[in-house]
């Protein structure tokens, strides 16, 4: 009788009880960096936000309650709170049991396991670029294919290996391998009918691995380029070095599990450990691939003006890192008579993310000023594009890979300098 007299704290607690057992599985996150317990300074204050909401909510609803002398409003709010929680519990079952799953993709790509680079192409594998939600829908079902090598297939020749024509490579990640170009469309095979239309006649051979960084070029250029005799190699890369931490020597731009997972249930256990359950859900992760890809299509209206402290650390101590292996692989190239043309990277810096575009402008510099030092030929091909219009037409979303267009413009400018390099 006395609850019925005074139900304030019945409802209150009726109505605490479930909202903090929501909120049970963030106290459960271990922060990267933490500054107050195991969180972060912002993490800590949404936590202490949502409690306090909490805890206010419920005793809004306890003052409800004792005004209207019955836990209804307690009962209500519960009942909706519960009602959500189920809805949410089933549609995560379905995700887990009817959703494609996004690794198949990665499976699809048939990179397999590689003792010296992490990971690199499967050899004379065929697959086509999914409708998913991430990616760009321009290059969705564009179908790529790999040669015995691992290396995109030679449209004009496949079995290269065997001509006697001089062989000019293009490495790099995926900007150079042609994410969302069919293999006839890439810009190194562009670059090969313009210079055999001007008189050149040579292979230009597409070495580009997706997701392959400095450290995998340099150790790719070694292992799988060098043995085939090339007369000239054409570097292109950098947005694979781009990371918000200070990376070590060995790291690598797309981690194992990313490509290895079972599905994406194991990838987000192995990536998200030590983040709050939800992290580790597929409606969460759902939910963040829905905000990411409205902020791209708002053109990255949220963008950052200032590098964080741990960017403005990553990105000098990953430019040098990312200068070592260039040099490096112009050591080699000098040592075994391969001629080395680098080309500085283009994006659409205004678009791209505030950290990749600036440790993009960076590298080029160092590319730069290693160039004049060391008397290595280089095609400034970022300073060039700084006067064209409309640069968003260049690239597919991300605001560096190439589209068509942008794959036009490479193989034009690149074709004029090695053709001059190879006549010399």
């Amino acid at each position: 009788m006395q609850a019925r007299r005074n139900p304030f704290l019945l409802a209150t607690l009726l109505c605490a009880v479930p909202l903090l057992a929501l909120l049970a599985p963030l106290w459960f996150h271990r922060s990267g960096t933490p500054e107050v317990g195991p969180y972060d300074r912002s993490y800590a204050i949404l936590l202490a936000v949502l409690t306090g909401g909490a805890v206010m909510v419920s005793l809004g609803i306890g003052l409800l309650a004792r005004r209207a002398g019955s836990p209804r409003p307690a009962f209500a709010l519960v009942t909706m709170v519960v009602a959500s929680a189920l809805a949410l519990g089933l549609v995560e079952f379905g995700l887990r049991c009817f959703a494609n799953d996004e690794f198949a993709m990665y499976r699809g790509w048939g990179h397999r396991k590689a003792a010296l680079f992490g990971y690199e192409a499967a050899a004379n594998h065929s697959w086509s670029t999914p409708g998913d939600a991430w990616v760009d829908p321009r290059a969705a079902g564009i179908r790529y294919s790999t040669d015995a090598e691992g290396m995109r297939t030679h449209v004009s020749d496949p079995n290269w290996r065997t001509s006697d024509k001089p062989r000019v490579f293009a490495l790099g990640g995926s900007s150079v391998f042609g994410f969302g170009l069919p293999d006839d469309g890439t810009w190194p095979h562009r670059l090969e009918a313009k210079l055999r239309d001007g008189g050149t006649d040579v292979q230009v051979i597409n070495a580009g691995t997706n997701g392959h960084n400095s450290l995998q070029c340099l150790l790719r250029f070694y292992l799988k380029v060098l043995p085939h005799r090339p007369r000239l190699l054409i570097y292109y890369e950098s947005n694979n070095d781009v990371a918000d931490y200070a990376c070590a020597p060995t790291d690598l731009w797309i981690e194992e599990p990313v490509l290895f997972s079972e599905g994406l249930t194991s990838y987000l256990a192995k990536t998200k450990a030590g983040k709050s359950w939800y992290a580790r859900t597929l409606l969460g992760y759902r939910a963040q691939l829905w905000l990411e890809q409205r902020h791209r299509q708002s053109g990255f209206a949220e963008r950052r003006t200032e590098l964080t402290a741990a960017q403005r650390v990553a990105l000098p101590h990953n430019g040098q890192r990312y200068l070592r292996n260039v040099q490096t692989l112009a050591d080699m190239c000098r040592r075994h008579g391969v001629k080395l043309l680098l080309v500085t990277f283009i994006q659409d810096g205004a678009n791209h993310l505030l950290h990749n575009a600036k440790s993009v402008e960076h590298q080029n510099q160092l590319l730069r000023d290693f160039a004049a030092a060391e008397r290595v030929e280089l095609l400034d091909l970022a300073r060039e594009f700084e006067a064209e219009a409309d640069k968003a037409s260049y690239f597919f979303s991300d605001h560096y890979h190439p589209t068509p267009r942008g794959a036009e413009y490479l193989a034009g400018r690149v074709a004029r300098r090695v053709a001059e390099m190879l006549r010399k």
